[in-house]
């Protein structure tokens, strides 16, 4: 027989007319208390208020609490993707070429949520620019520039600004401040699927770029 939360989820199973002692309820309670639910299913947060719900965000899934009018991630960040495995050089090419690409599902940020990547690249050591570019859909958020150095890391933010479709992109990595390191003014609904890319370009086919290292992770308050 299973045992039934009020979104579904299956949080014991007990065999057909066990008796289960007081140790074993209390069990099923705590149990009840990590409730399962996937983002497609998420309930009403007004129906839910002060509850805590284990989401299919993040690496093995994130814990999310309702206000009454939102959700929100408990702790306010989720690691959603990484990897430490240095992906295909980018080289043979001087055209823009996505690296890593990955789909967001709709309304994952909320209104006042952010993507971050984190990483590490290594890169060609010459006088030639190399640019690492941050992508929300098909607009550019922020680009990283490396030259004369044997690589470097990248710390990009891509925020929503109250509202679902406007955003402020910024580059805090060291070696990209400057001009082009901010980006306002974007416009992308992320309370529709969207896509989160990293592409980059060489000004010398001939040069290379490689993502060695990343994280992405989803903030949302």
């Amino acid at each position: 027989m299973a045992i039934k939360n009020k979104v579904g989820g299956i949080v014991a199973r007990v065999k057909p007319h066990s008796i289960l002692g007081i140790d074993q309820v209390a069990k099923i309670n705590q149990a009840q208390v990590a409730l399962t639910c996937t983002w497609a299913t998420l309930p009403s947060p007004a129906d839910f208020i002060g509850t805590a719900l284990i989401l299919d965000v993040g690496l093995h899934g994130s814990i999310w609490r309702s206000d009454g009018a939102t959700w929100g991630i408990v702790g306010g960040t989720a690691v959603l993707d990484r990897s430490a495995v240095a992906l295909p050089a980018h080289t043979g090419t001087t055209t823009l070429t996505a690296l890593l690409t990955k789909a967001m599902p709709a309304n994952l940020p909320g209104l006042n949520g952010a993507y971050r990547w984190k990483g590490k690249v290594t890169t060609t050591n010459n006088a030639n620019l190399k640019t690492l570019f941050a992508y929300l859909s098909a607009s550019a958020v922020t680009g990283i520039g490396y030259v004369s150095q044997a690589g470097g890391g990248f710390d990009i933010m891509i925020e929503n600004r109250g509202s679902a479709t406007s955003q402020i992109g910024s580059n805090g990595s060291a070696s990209g401040m400057g001009a082009g390191a901010w980006t306002t003014g974007l416009a992308i609904g992320t309370n529709l699927s969207h896509s989160l890319s990293l592409q980059a370009t060489l000004v010398n086919a001939g040069d290379s770029l490689t993502i060695e290292a990343w994280q992405l992770e989803l903030y949302r308050p």
